[in-house]
């Protein structure tokens, strides 16, 4: 009689250990959401921009992802002497050019050394300093910068073209 209690008693504490064992499981969100992503920092991007001569006209700078076009930025920046900027954006690949606001026919771009539209990469926390958006067009007589149309639709695109 004494072995059978002594058995029972150790059964039981068997099944007290395994039930806290299934009690230290995790147990699930009870939202049933998953956890909030850590945020990612943004960068910036500051320069200048150059036309043909100084001042330059007040200006609407664009700043446009590579990777989706979807998501764009625009800033308008008044007449200056120089015409700086400095912008905050996600992390990512951008094309940056700037139109002459008021419409005339100026344009100013990030370029490549072979006068190609370029683009600069920008990490999460990254400040990439001291671009240049150099004169793209008019290129008379020969448009030499292709660049696209203004996300915005308020600028048309320019074909790289020669009329000689």
């Amino acid at each position: 009689m004494k072995a059978n209690r002594i058995r029972l008693f150790a059964i039981l504490i068997c099944l007290m250990a395994l039930t806290l064992a299934a009690c230290a499981t995790a147990t699930p969100d009870p939202t049933g959401l998953p956890p909030a992503p850590t945020p990612i920092p943004p960068g910036r991007i500051s320069g200048r921009i150059e036309y043909q001569a100084p001042p330059a006209p007040a200006s609407s700078l664009y700043v446009v992802s590579i990777l989706d076009p979807s998501q764009w930025f625009v800033y308008d920046l008044p007449a200056s002497d120089p015409l700086s900027f400095d912008v905050e954006v996600p992390a990512g690949m951008y094309q940056l050019y700037a139109h002459q606001s008021t419409g005339g026919p100026m344009v100013a771009a990030y370029l490549n050394p072979d006068d190609t539209l370029g683009a600069l990469n920008v990490g999460p926390g990254e400040v990439v300093s001291d671009i240049l958006l150099k004169f793209a067009a008019p290129q008379n007589p020969c448009q030499k910068t292709a660049l696209p149309a203004s996300p915005d639709g308020h600028f048309p695109a320019l074909d790289a073209t020669c009329t000689q």
